[in-house]
């Protein structure tokens, strides 16, 4: 793509979130307004401290899923949609827990690995000393 100058620009390390599919956000805005309903509170899982529970619940639905259950009885919407949802609430937790910005995961790979080790051993047991 060139700018006015005419020159080219590099686009190659810059996030480019048009690539995300249409139907992907969609099918996170589909839970999220599903969990404002239910909660009313559109934030409230991001005071979860324990990254796992959406672990947990993307595996549940995930399940359904590979056992031919297409959508949830609760709220209707697509196990795939639930799917997605936890997998961004998940995604958003665990770096958020881990200090890192999303944009600069790739900079502190052992760092980062460590500290997850350690967060998914606390977060199973809670009650464990160093």
């Amino acid at each position: 793509m060139e700018n006015i100058k005419g020159d080219r620009k590099d686009y190659s390390n810059k996030l480019q979130y048009h690539r995300v599919e249409k139907s992907t956000r969609q099918a996170i805005s589909r839970v999220a307004r599903y969990g404002y309903q239910k909660h009313a509170c559109y934030d409230s899982w991001k005071e979860q401290e324990n990254p796992l529970v959406y672990a947990d619940a993307l595996e549940r639905h995930l399940s359904e899923v590979l056992d031919g259950n297409f959508f949830d009885s609760e709220s209707g919407l697509s196990h795939l949609d639930a799917v997605v949802w936890n997998a961004q609430a998940l995604t958003h937790l665990v770096y958020k827990k881990l200090g890192h910005e999303q944009d600069n995961i790739e900079q502190d790979n052992e760092a980062i690995a460590l500290n997850w080790k350690k967060m998914l051993y606390y977060d199973a047991y809670p009650n464990q000393k160093d």
